[in-house]
């Protein structure tokens, strides 16, 4: 459990700038302290996309050129780095409205935005332990050759698409009871992850799920990552659009049921 150890004053002028960041800093580390202490988060978090990364690209033989090794790379990178944003909202914080903890952290007074930022934070930090993994299985092991401004690109591409997973993760912790937001969540995770062509190329696909793909975030993450690596990607332009609406869309459909828990 989290502890927030400087609370901030509840003050009609607003709040102090110093203390925000005090407050941000504490809530993230005590969300750290949170997630480390729960295996069943962390462990799958970091060990589940490199053992599906080392099963495509190593003991199966789909990374058989250099390009192929690469579009792995980024595909899985995606894949492994959606899934701390979209858990720590979508099962974390539905626990914390269940457990009652959201609440109590309410009355501090917490601005809800510094609870937010402080988990999503913390989801980066572990988004960037699965990204410093799977560089080096595929380093050593994968076969990918890459200049190093595009792995430092892809690793920054994956870090910063926790912002989009944590805005759907929220809106559906938010709103969901923790026993339900289990399985849904992971529906989500794997059910966009297989149908955005992560796992299989799209063109081997059928053509529902090749008209589906366009309309999943994770497509659009990977076309940043082919974008970083140097590999063929549709207009970086439209899926930064398409990546920014979904993230605002999320948002503003987490906040009303955010606050509806505060005003309780």
């Amino acid at each position: 459990m989290n502890t927030l150890t400087a609370p901030l004053p509840s003050s009609g002028h607003g709040l102090d700038p110093r203390r925000m960041a005090g407050a941000l800093g504490h809530e993230a580390l005590g969300e750290w302290r949170n997630l480390v202490r729960m295996p069943a988060f962390s462990i799958p978090t970091l060990l589940f996309p490199v053992g599906f990364y080392a099963m495509f690209a190593i003991v199966l033989p789909f990374a058989d050129t250099t390009q192929a090794a690469a579009t792995l790379l980024v595909n899985f990178t995606i894949f492994g780095v959606f899934a701390p944003g979209l858990f720590a909202f979508g099962v974390g914080l539905a626990n914390d409205r269940d457990e009652g903890w959201l609440r109590l952290k309410q009355t501090a007074p917490l601005p809800i935005p510094v609870m937010m930022i402080a988990r999503m934070l913390v989801a980066m930090v572990f988004a960037l332990a699965v990204v410093v993994a799977l560089f080096a299985v595929a380093a050593t092991a994968g076969g990918v050759r890459l200049e190093r401004s595009a792995w430092l690109i892809l690793a920054i591409t994956g870090v910063l698409a926790v912002i989009p997973a944590s805005a759907i993760g929220m809106a559906l912790g938010a709103w969901m009871k923790a026993r339900a937001a289990i399985a849904i969540v992971n529906i989500a995770y794997l059910g966009s992850a297989m149908l955005s062509g992560l796992w299989f190329p799209l063109h081997l696909m059928p053509d529902p799920v090749q008209s589906i793909a366009p309309a999943l975030p994770p497509f659009h993450l990977a076309e940043l990552g082919r974008h970083a690596t140097g590999l063929e990607a549709g207009s970086l332009a439209v899926s930064l659009s398409w990546l920014a609406c979904v993230t605002i869309i999320a948002a503003a459909l987490a906040m009303p049921g955010l606050r509806r828990q505060e005003r309780k």
